[in-house]
């Protein structure tokens, strides 16, 4: 019966953490990196790399679902810190 049910069932469109990645790829040489370069001129190879890195944690964030200031059922707790 599962059998069946399976088979019958249509696919599902979703978006994964590699395909915010794979989005990130794909403007970072023609606008992202320009951009930088624009703003920052001197940076080196290394720095863009690091940026590059970022880049990827922003697009990966929100699929781990940590929204610092969003509504808090939807987000991580955040470690109370006493100074």
């Amino acid at each position: 019966m599962s059998l069946v049910m399976f088979l019958c069932t249509g696919g599902s469109v979703a978006y994964s953490v590699l395909t915010h990645e794979e989005i990130v790829d794909l403007v970072w040489t023609a606008e992202l990196r320009p951009l930088l370069l624009k703003r920052f001129p001197a940076l080196t190879e290394v720095q863009l790399q690091e940026a590059h890195g970022y880049a990827y944690g922003g697009a990966v964030i929100q699929d781990l679902g940590y929204y610092p200031f969003g509504f808090r059922k939807s987000s991580w707790k955040k470690p109370s810190v006493s100074l």
